[in-house]
């Protein structure tokens, strides 16, 4: 199964850098409708960005979330260790034969 954590937080990322550029916040209900996923997921998402310092969210009526930072200042592993933190991007394939250059090194 595929973990579609950090691809969505990234989505949610840019999305927030967009909507930066006209100076207005996003709802957890707004992004998840953009993104085609629950809005449950997308607060669950929030929350280590959030710890990251790379989402600032605010609750009430005129609430919402937006980025903390500029987009230039926050980094693709940034978002990746907030969401993912110490799982392993890739990870090496054991009992391989010794058949290619590859395999061997």
């Amino acid at each position: 199964m595929n973990d579609l954590r950090f691809p969505t937080a990234l989505q949610m990322v840019l999305s927030l850098a967009v909507a930066r550029e006209t100076g207005r916040r996003c709802t957890s209900v707004e992004l998840a409708t953009g993104l085609g996923a629950n809005p449950a997921l997308v607060r669950a998402l929030l929350v280590p960005l959030s710890r990251a310092n790379i989402v600032a969210t605010t609750i009430g009526k005129n609430g919402g979330v937006e980025l903390a930072r500029a987009p230039e200042d926050i980094s693709l592993r940034e978002v990746y260790l907030a969401i993912i933190d110490d799982k392993r991007l890739f990870d090496s394939r054991t009992n391989v034969p010794s058949v290619c250059v590859v395999s061997t090194n």
